[in-house]
């Protein structure tokens, strides 16, 4: 469910390219629908066979409301509430081996409506943040975990795949990882992969000591409880075969013989698994897929190498099994958190909403003093919370004096628009435009390259809008440098410029060809069912050759030049005509408004576009 819930949350970013109403409030900041300064709780609560005490209950409003001083929701609408341990249902009944766990729970969610004249959430699809006392790890073990006992394991990532360029893995650790930030490496934290159900998520573990509050369990014991397991386990698939079979006692006892066989060739395995591993038995433990239940056992399978048992494989120690340190679950029982787990989750850094939460939460949570008021509390008596940064922090753009060539294209007669990027400094997103983060979290930035040093924005897997630009003229000449640095990928992803918006909208597609050859441009409708253009015609969404745009040189460089004259479109690279269309626009006085250029993905360093003086002129 988790994993579905970050899928639907991930269709922000395309709902974004169509138009949708997020475009409306993606960069607004919205905040909490309440700010709730929540007080000392009065009264315990029992949830089960756990009792939260009014001081435990108390502590999950403290957290609550230093999430609320410390982030202030952008892009989407935030609420927070008080957390535990939920209920026991059919599905978790192992929630009565876990320790009392309380906290916080903040919920930023994604898609909104406006409603009464303000924004609503229309669907309960979020981004995550949550701060919970006692936290246990949700990846549990099913053939050692039941009502009785609770092992689990943290998902570790691949050490080849962290070395390889490209892979999921490598970008987490490029993007996510925080082990060598000032203040949070010095806890315990991972980045945790997609596994299972679960998503990739951030988590710092705040406890005394920065002592690590689980365990890692040996070979030995891991085949110990999953015997243990077993007698558990038949008493509940007993129960259900009795269910299933009432009055049909011939099938009851076929089920239950099935199932007898089933459990005494799991445990023939694990007689095998003791043989097999005599001499290593006090080993940590890993499983080579993270996890393991009783028909692996009964069909003959090494739950820590994942393979047939007959077969010698090497234990992958990516996926340890751990358990809660004992000492430290009993003492859950207790006023004070025995550990902290912070986590957040249900985003990409491609999309703005997470990534200002991420960065809010990295830049803005006083991780510090949190850590000293419950392990520490004699450096913080007297102090109250504070975060790091101030939730409404925003770096103000830094400008400077436009070129001469800029100043000189503003005053002349005809021109609508223009931009060199000059009047930001190199090292800065683009200003007075707007910019979507890539996979990797990063904005558009200007850079200087060439004779002159001129400014360009260099566009690598987002998207760069230009922000306050009137409606196009009904004629109009747009014109603009497009460069790549040399090895840019041969199959790289176009670089678009969308002239308009929604079903209003001419896309031009632009791509280099490789080792000296001539690259390709498209145009298009931008993938749209266009109310504007006669699209059905040749040459709509039909490649046409682009001489002289390749990728051998150290900067590779051409002018492209879009023109609209009453129905008809033309476009020309390096002043050479490559698209003619007599009848594009089904009519001729139509306006385009709205000017973006994006690059879908990038895979390398080379993937990148450089983008400069971009001129409009009516005609």
């Amino acid at each position: 469910m988790v994993r579905l819930f970050a899928l639907l949350v991930g269709l922000t970013t395309t709902a974004v390219a169509a138009g949708s109403a997020y475009d409306a409030y993606q960069d607004e900041t919205l905040g909490w629908k309440k700010v709730y300064h929540f007080g000392p709780a009065k009264k315990a609560l029992k949830v089960d066979d756990k009792v939260y005490s009014p001081a435990q209950i108390s502590i999950a409003g403290q957290l609550a409301n230093w999430m609320q001083a410390s982030y202030l929701p952008k892009g989407g609408l935030g609420d927070v509430r008080k957390t535990a341990l939920e209920r026991i249902g059919l599905y978790n009944t192992y929630n009565s081996a876990l320790p009392p766990s309380y906290g916080a729970r903040a919920d930023t969610y994604v898609f909104l409506k406006q409603e009464g004249g303000k924004w609503v959430n229309e669907t309960t699809h979020s981004i995550l943040w949550e701060i919970v006392a006692n936290k246990v790890p949700e990846n549990y073990i099913h053939g050692l975990t039941n009502e009785k006992q609770y092992y689990f394991t943290i998902p570790g990532m691949d050490p080849d795949h962290l070395r390889q360029a490209g892979s999921r893995e490598f970008e987490y650790r490029q993007v996510y990882d925080l082990s060598g930030h000032p203040v949070i490496g010095q806890y315990l934290n991972w980045v945790v992969p997609d596994f299972g159900q679960s998503v990739r998520q951030n988590v710092v573990i705040l406890s005394r000591d920065k002592r690590m509050p689980f365990i890692q369990v040996s070979l030995g014991e891991v085949l110990d409880k999953a015997e243990a397991a077993i007698p558990v386990y038949w008493e509940k698939e007993k129960k259900k075969i009795l269910e299933r079979t009432q009055g049909m006692p011939r099938d009851t006892a076929f089920h239950t013989q099935s199932e007898l066989e089933k459990i005494d060739r799991a445990k023939a395995t694990l007689a095998k698994l003791r043989a097999k591993y005599r001499g290593r038995l006090g080993e940590g433990a890993y499983l080579q897929n993270g996890n393991f239940e009783l028909i692996d056992l009964a069909n003959g399978y090494d739950v820590f190498t994942g393979q047939k048992i007959e077969i010698d494989a090497p234990m992958g120690k990516i996926h340890p099994v751990y358990k809660v340190d004992p000492d430290l679950q009993a003492r859950c029982k207790t006023d004070q958190p025995q550990w902290l787990t912070i986590r957040w989750l249900m985003g990409e850094m491609n999309q703005p909403v997470f990534r200002h939460m991420h960065e809010s939460i990295v830049n803005n949570f006083n991780f510090d003093y949190v850590y000293d008021y419950f392990f520490a509390p004699e450096k913080v008596r007297g102090k109250a919370y504070a975060p790091r940064r101030d939730p409404a922090f925003e770096e103000k753009p830094v400008a400077q004096a436009p070129s001469a060539k800029a100043a000189k294209a503003r005053q002349e007669a005809g021109v609508h628009f223009f931009e060199d990027f000059s009047t930001t400094p190199a090292g800065k997103p683009p200003a007075n435009w707007s910019s979507t983060p890539n996979g990797q979290g990063r904005m558009v930035q200007v850079e200087t390259q060439g004779e002159g040093d001129p400014h360009w924005a260099v566009i690598k897997g987002q998207s760069l809008t230009a922000k306050g630009l009137k409606p196009l003229p009904e004629n109009f000449r747009l014109t603009y440098n497009v460069a790549v640095p040399k090895g840019f990928t041969w199959g790289g992803k176009r670089l678009i410029t969308a002239i308009g918006k929604g079903d209003r909208l001419l896309a031009i597609e632009l791509r280099p060809g490789a080792d000296g050859a001539g690259g390709w441009l498209t145009v298009s409708n931008g993938d749209t069912r266009s109310a504007i253009l006669n699209d059905a015609v040749a040459p709509f969404g039909r490649e046409q050759a682009v001489p002289g745009f390749s990728n051998n040189l150290p900067f590779n460089g051409v002018t492209v030049a879009v023109e609209k004259s009453g129905a008809s479109l033309g476009v020309s690279v390096n002043q050479q005509p490559v698209v003619f269309i007599p009848e594009a626009f089904k009519t001729p006085s139509v306006r385009l408004d709205g000017l973006q250029f994006k690059h879908s993905r990038s895979d390398s360093d080379t993937e990148k576009y450089y983008l400069g003086d971009i001129r409009i002129e009516a005609r």
